[in-house]
């Protein structure tokens, strides 16, 4: 197990993989953790965590979190947020919004108010750059669905709906959406969200999870260790890195009950 998050109780928190260490966001402050050395160090200011997992990305130089207040920006070199231009689908209903980042660069995901139908557009450097609509008819949810049901692999955006898992994927070359495999489990909004893995990624489901292998184009399906309800989870090149466990998780009001942890390496 790994030491615990130096907070003064257990929180809410959110993380990712830097290449080289954890970053963890908390409300106090924005922590690094060192797996090698088993060390927690403060390197920030802190930000109120987003109410999901897939809200908390790392770019490839910076850390981007999105809030009920907006998309913030996070370097690590001055420890200072600072906060991004709206990218023109709203940005006050976090949790039907995601980002994510191919190649280095950032993509947000979202919903032109409520069930309003899915948006997407990457940042420019100076200002967002829209995407094409995703398309998804598997369901009534399909245009409100959780901001973890969307991922990255292979380069691509992968989204898919609440009802039937109808899965599309978005290739940044031909600037359009085509349909992939179908998740095949029988729920697929996890508080953890979806976790790219080397050449793949994988989509967690209480215990359970299907792992998408990019060159076979299919899923497996794998049992994850502990009691399948970590909340958080990183992928570090060689394992996943995954601890505590939620109660009544989407709630603000810090409801965790314990910060146990796992290191787990996918089959395969």
């Amino acid at each position: 197990m790994l030491s615990p998050v130096p907070l003064d109780k257990p929180t809410v928190t959110r993380a990712v993989w830097t290449e080289d260490i954890m970053v963890v966001v908390t409300r106090e402050a924005t922590f690094g953790y060192d797996p090698g050395a088993d060390v927690w160090s403060p390197i920030g200011d802190g930000l109120y965590p987003p109410e999901n997992q897939g809200l908390v990305v790392w770019t490839g130089d910076l850390l981007a979190a999105w809030t009920q207040s907006g998309i913030h920006l996070f370097d690590l070199d001055i420890g200072v947020w600072t906060q991004l231009p709206d990218p023109g689908f709203g940005t006050g209903e976090p949790w039907t919004s995601a980002l994510r980042v191919i190649d280095g660069t950032l993509y947000a995901i979202g919903s032109a108010g409520l069930c309003g139908g899915r948006r997407a557009a990457y940042w420019g450097g100076a200002s967002w750059v829209s995407l094409p609509r995703v398309e998804l008819d598997g369901g009534e949810y399909a245009d409100c669905s959780s901001p973890n049901q969307t991922g990255v692999t292979g380069g691509r955006l992968v989204v898919w709906d609440s009802d039937m898992y109808e899965t599309v994927a978005y290739d940044p070359g031909a600037d359009e959406w085509s349909p992939i495999a179908t998740i095949p489990l029988s729920g697929s909004d996890f508080p953890s969200g979806p976790l790219e893995l080397e050449n793949g990624f994988l989509v967690p489901q209480w215990g359970e999870a299907a792992i998408f292998d990019n060159a076979a184009r299919s899923w497996t399906n794998a049992q994850l260790p502990g009691n399948g309800w970590s909340s958080e989870m990183v992928w570090t090149g060689d394992e996943v890195l995954m601890w505590g466990q939620a109660c009544c998780y989407g709630s603000w009001r810090d409801e965790f009950v314990s910060m146990d942890a796992w290191r787990w390496t996918p089959p395969g």
